[in-house]
């Protein structure tokens, strides 16, 4: 009742770290919750940290750590993460461990996730969204493919070659037609989604008068329609990244329900699926 007509949160969920053998310090437990709360907000698709930290030693209470953990307000998002199999977690678990092992590494991931979250979240609308999402396809082309000396490559190459990486069609859903067959009777020349999404997004922050006539051909479904299918890309290569090979909750069908938009990620193929999960499929 009082949270009912107070506001905030009711903490639902706890959990314990033990060590196999030892102690562990202060400073590790705030390594391992930083890095499971960045964890839980990629499931999440919101930041989602660890709060009230408690440290035991035999049982006896020794330290609390009231840091102010970021939690996002509540609000409803969508997120990759399928409602009927969890079977995947651990494995994307163990993969996002592994990868974030070296300093370096883990900084990128933090921004990686830093601004597909903030995109998810709708903080800047729609235009800060398709920004923030191009930030992130370009950190993460400059970190895992720009070999050394590399020739400039044009932004719409470099989100080509990170799909391609990943074994992801560049094109678009059937459920997009409309838009596309719109956008091309206005002149505007593309053949895939990296070339629209740099189009749109150029369009948006370049102050040139041609660019400011061609951002008023989108409108703004049009722009919805881009940053929904971004975002689509950059959880899946996010995955990817992590060795992900469970199911996801898609997001790309216009008309879809909780539990009915679930499919293998594209880059698990047929005989790698166990007989019962095909079943389930």
């Amino acid at each position: 009742k009082e949270l009912k007509s107070e506001g905030g949160y009711a903490l639902t969920h706890t959990g314990k770290i033990k060590p196999k053998k030892g102690n562990i310090t202060h400073r590790e437990s705030r390594t391992i919750s930083e890095k499971l709360g960045l964890f839980l907000s990629l499931l999440k698709g919101r930041r989602a940290y660890p709060c009230f930290l408690h440290g035991y030693k035999e049982d006896k209470l020794c330290w609390i750590d009231y840091s102010a953990f970021h939690v996002d307000r509540h609000q409803n998002v969508d997120s990759w993460l399928p409602q009927n199999d969890y079977s995947g977690i651990p494995e994307l678990w163990r993969g996002f461990l592994k990868l974030t092992d070296a300093e370096d590494d883990y900084q990128c991931i933090d921004y990686l996730l830093h601004w597909y979250i903030e995109a998810n979240s709708n903080s800047g609308f729609v235009e800060g969204s398709i920004v923030l999402l191009q930030n992130a396809f370009e950190l993460l082309y400059n970190w895992r493919l720009k070999a050394n000396k590399e020739p400039k490559s044009d932004a719409d190459e470099k989100i080509r070659r990170l799909l391609k990486q990943a074994q992801l069609l560049s094109g678009f859903h059937e459920d997009y037609e409309e838009m596309v067959h719109d956008l091309k009777a206005k002149r505007i020349q593309f053949d895939d989604f990296p070339k629209l999404f740099t189009l749109i997004r150029n369009a948006i922050v370049h102050s040139d008068r041609n660019k400011r006539t061609q951002l008023s051909k989108y409108s703004g479904t049009h722009r919805f329609y881009i940053k929904h299918i971004g975002l689509y890309y950059m959880e899946l290569l996010i995955l990817h990244l992590f060795g992900y090979k469970g199911k996801i909750a898609t997001r790309l069908p216009l008309e879809r329900y909780s539990g009915g938009n679930e499919e293998y990620v594209p880059w698990i193929k047929a005989d790698q699926i166990s007989p019962s999960s095909a079943k389930e499929k």
